[in-house]
C-alpha cells in the first residue's frame, strides 16, 4: 500500500514543495537585497568622477601639491611631469581664448540681458571649453599604462570631491588692515588674459575700469607687486565679492570675499554659470596678463591662487 502523505499530487507533498520553493525565493531576495547594499555602500565609497567635460584639469593640477602626489602615486618621470604640466597650459590657454572671443561679443560691460545671438555665442563657448577638457584628461591618461588608467581616473574623480567638499580651497575670512579703515585681503584663484596694456589685472566688475585708478597688491611665492585694475572680468561684470552683502552689487547670498566663480565652479551656484549663462570654466576672482604673472614667478598661463589686497575697500 503507498503512503499518500508523500504521493505527488498529495496534499502533504504539496505543502512541502511550496515551503520548499518559498525558502528558496527567500534566500534568492536576501541575496539581491545585500547585494543591492553592498553596491549603494561600494557607491558612496568610490570618488565620483569630474563630471563629463568639466574642466576640473587645470584647476586640480594648478596645485603643486597635487602634481607632486600624482608623480609619486603613477610613478612620472621628469618627461611625463613637464607633459603633464604642458596639458595643463595647453587647456588653460584654450579657455581663455574661448572665453575672449565669447567676449568680445557679449561685451564685459553691458547689461546682461539676453540678446538674440547670445545663446549661439554661449553654446559655442561651452563647446570648445568641453572638448578642451577632453583632450587633456586623454593626455593626462595618456601618461601611463593602459592598466593604470582606471586608478587614475579614480584617483581625479577623489581629489575632485576633496576639492567640492573643501569649496575649492575654502571660504576664507578676508583679513583686514589694522592701521586702517581701508584695506582688505582675500585668497583668490587667478587666471591669465591678453590685456590692452602689458602690465594689468582685471576684476569682475565695471565699476573699477569705469571711474580708473584702482590698483591692487598680488602676492604669490615670496614675490610680491602693484597692479593697476584696467579691464573688468573674469567671468562677471557685477561681482565686486570683496564687498560686504550691503554693497554687494549682485550675488548678495554669498559670503563676503567669494566670487560668484568659485561658487558655481564647485558649488554648482547658479546652475554653475555666470551672469551671461557661460559655464564658469575655474573659480578665478581675478585675470592677470603674463607680465604680472611672471613677476609673481608663474609661467604663461599658468593659474594659481594668489594673495589679493584691496586698497580702497572699507572694513
Amino acid at each position: 500500500m503507498y503512503d499518500l502523505r508523500g504521493a505527488p499530487g498529495s496534499s502533504g507533498a504539496r505543502a512541502r514543495l511550496f515551503w520548499i520553493m518559498a525558502l528558496a525565493l527567500a534566500v534568492s531576495l536576501s541575496a539581491v537585497v545585500l547585494a543591492t547594499s553592498d553596491r549603494k555602500v561600494e557607491a558612496r565609497q568610490r570618488p565620483a568622477l569630474p563630471p563629463a567635460g568639466k574642466p576640473v584639469i587645470p584647476y586640480l593640477l594648478s596645485d603643486p601639491g597635487t602634481v607632486t602626489a600624482l608623480e609619486k602615486k603613477f610613478g612620472l618621470g621628469q618627461d611625463e611631469k613637464g607633459r603633464l604640466l604642458l596639458a595643463v597650459r595647453r587647456e588653460n590657454r584654450t579657455i581663455a581664448g574661448a572665453y575672449a572671443r565669447s567676449e568680445r561679443v557679449l561685451g564685459a560691460g553691458r547689461n546682461s540681458m539676453a540678446r538674440s545671438g547670445d545663446a549661439v555665442v554661449v553654446s559655442a563657448y561651452n563647446r570648445r571649453v568641453s572638448r578642451a577638457e577632453e583632450r587633456a584628461r586623454a593626455e593626462i591618461l595618456g601618461l601611463v599604462p593602459a592598466r593604470e588608467r582606471p586608478a587614475l581616473r579614480s584617483w581625479l574623480g577623489s581629489r575632485w570631491s576633496q576639492a567640492v567638499q573643501q569649496n575649492c580651497g575654502g571660504y576664507t575670512r578676508l583679513t583686514y588692515n589694522t592701521r586702517s579703515s581701508l584695506g582688505v585681503t582675500d585668497r583668490v584663484y587667478a587666471t591669465q588674459y591678453n590685456g590692452y596694456t602689458s602690465f594689468e589685472v582685471a576684476l569682475p566688475h565695471q565699476a573699477l575700469k569705469q571711474k580708473g585708478g584702482f590698483r591692487v597688491r598680488l602676492s604669490y611665492g615670496g614675490h610680491s607687486v602693484w597692479v593697476p585694475v584696467r579691464e573688468v572680468g573674469p567671468w562677471n561684470t557685477r561681482d565686486n565679492y570683496w564687498q560686504s552683502s550691503r554693497y554687494r552689487t549682485m550675488w548678495r547670498n554669498l559670503p563676503r570675499g567669494v566670487p560668484e566663480a568659485k561658487a558655481a565652479y564647485c558649488r554648482n551656484y547658479n546652475r554653475g554659470e555666470d551672469e551671461f549663462g557661460r559655464t564658469v570654466a575655474n573659480p578665478a576672482g581675478i585675470d592677470i596678463t603674463p607680465a604680472v604673472a611672471h613677476r609673481l614667478g608663474l609661467a604663461t598661463y599658468e593659474n594659481a591662487r594668489i594673495t589679493v589686497y584691496y586698497p580702497w575697500v572699507g572694513h
